[in-house]
């Protein structure tokens, strides 16, 4: 019943899959925000990087904390000022540059500093120690442009022209589409 007319259902929306699909958009719209509730909520659920561990009394919070991942994992950052953006963590090159260099995952609460701290006057400031010692690191930094005039950082939605997460593109992201039947259409 909730599968399109083309995969022979009646088209109906599946109302796990919504309730799924809007979980995803508060907690992109939540991890976007720079409004007051946003800022209140990240300060009160958010360690560091990591959503807390302990259960915070929310039918709500706990079905959207469990879409961070999913944020994460579908997204990119647009360098503007590099504040909000952990350089070795963040994903503001293909892959974290934490993966891309073979960083044990025990290294990784240690690894803090943010793009901001290898830009200086907006050109590229990586320390020569750190180049030396990851020779690759430079060629991925100098293949990414910096804007004269920086702004705020911006997290883009990866399968998106506008970098926005809507609903429908995070309907299209929750649902799994089956297989066109061709006999649907004559019903």
């Amino acid at each position: 019943m909730c599968k399109p007319y083309s995969e022979g259902g009646l088209g109906l929306r599946s109302l796990y899959t919504l309730n799924e699909t809007t979980n995803l958009k508060m907690c992109w719209d939540l991890k976007n925000s720079s409004e007051d509730w946003a800022i209140l909520l990240i300060s009160k659920v958010f360690r560091g990087r990591k959503v807390i561990s302990h259960h915070i009394f929310s039918s709500i919070w706990s079905n959207v904390k469990l879409e961070v991942n999913n944020i994460n994992d579908n997204c990119s950052w647009i360098i503007s000022n590099g504040d909000n953006i952990n350089f070795w963590l963040d994903t503001w090159l293909d892959k974290l540059v934490a993966s891309i260099l073979n960083f044990p995952d025990t290294t990784h609460s240690n690894l803090t500093t943010t793009v901001s701290n290898y830009i200086h006057n907006s050109f590229w400031h990586v320390p020569q120690l750190i180049l030396d010692s990851y020779p690759t690191l430079n060629q991925l930094v100098m293949q990414t442009t910096l804007p004269k005039h920086p702004k705020e950082d911006k997290l883009v939605w990866k399968s998106s022209s506008t970098g926005d997460l809507t609903l429908k593109k995070a309907f299209l992201f929750k649902y799994r589409a089956g297989q066109n039947i061709f006999w649907a259409k004559e019903l």
